[in-house]
């Protein structure tokens, strides 16, 4: 199971600030978030351990802590599960502020 948002709103008001994502019966993870334009802003590895878990992947920002422009960015996750088999996801969610 894994569940991964389509909208994040980065305001501080506690509900949707971070892209997370929650994922059960993994062991590996790696995600990429582009813009528009195919510019890598996020990248993110991580073994797991812990299942199910809840990733907070990405709060908004680029790596110099400046926030980035409302609109829309994609995901390309690979997801290695118990069984040493890799699903690709792929999408996109909206940033509003």
């Amino acid at each position: 199971m894994i569940q991964i948002p389509n909208v994040i709103t980065p305001n501080d008001d506690g509900t949707n600030d971070v892209f997370a994502v929650t994922i059960n019966g993994a062991k590996e993870v790696m995600c990429v978030i582009v813009n528009r334009w195919g510019n890598s802003v996020f990248e993110y590895a991580e073994q797991i351990s812990t299942n199910p878990i809840t990733l907070k992947l990405w709060d908004a920002n680029l790596n110099d802590g400046e926030g980035v422009t409302e609109g829309v960015y994609f995901y390309r996750m690979e997801v290695k599960d118990m069984y040493d088999k890799t699903h690709e996801l792929k999408g996109f969610f909206h940033v509003f502020k």
